[in-house]
């Protein structure tokens, strides 16, 4: 992905600094999404999947507002979803492979 940055008014998110973020959370930060992401979308069968509980730890990854994330474009919030799914579960997804 890059170095490509969002866009959302005058604030820039970089792919960059969302990765460098997610490295710096916790367990206790996933508990804490989950729980905000879960008042969100309660029917979601498995949470951590869903682009709202990736909406809440982007938020918590950059030091930024829930609502900053959420009113990216479609696109961008896509490919905010995308990097962090890819960064919690691509290890995961290999080693049940």
């Amino acid at each position: 992905m890059g170095t490509k940055a969002i866009e959302t008014g005058k604030l820039v998110l970089n792919v960059n600094d969302l990765k460098s973020g997610l490295e710096e959370l916790t367990g206790a930060d996933m508990i804490i999404a989950e729980g905000k992401a879960r008042q969100v979308a309660p029917t979601a069968p498995d949470i951590t999947m869903t682009t709202v509980y990736a909406a809440y730890v982007a938020s918590k990854a950059l030091a930024l507002p829930y609502d900053k994330i959420v009113g990216l474009s479609a696109r961008d919030y896509m490919l905010m979803a995308g990097t962090v799914r890819n960064f919690l579960f691509a290890e995961y997804a290999s080693i049940m492979a």
